[in-house]
């Protein structure tokens, strides 16, 4: 999605959307921790890259929002 659809979602939808992107990234951290404790640190290193990138996104998406509101 980009962040222009983004934008021209309602509301709920971008409530939605948010909360996907928290619950996607919970995963991936769930998973980088899974792997850890059964011993797969590259994997591991790779959910939480995953993970990282899924924050920034969101961070992203949050401020677009708020400047977007301003307007």
């Amino acid at each position: 999605m980009t962040v222009l659809a983004f934008l021209q979602l309602p509301e709920s939808e971008k409530t939605k959307t948010m909360e996907l992107f928290a619950t996607r990234r919970n995963q991936y951290r769930i998973a980088a921790l899974t792997c850890k404790k059964a011993g797969d640190i590259q994997q591991a290193k790779q959910f939480l890259a995953v993970s990282k990138v899924k924050d920034s996104k969101k961070i992203h998406c949050f401020e677009l929002i708020h400047v977007a509101a301003k307007q």
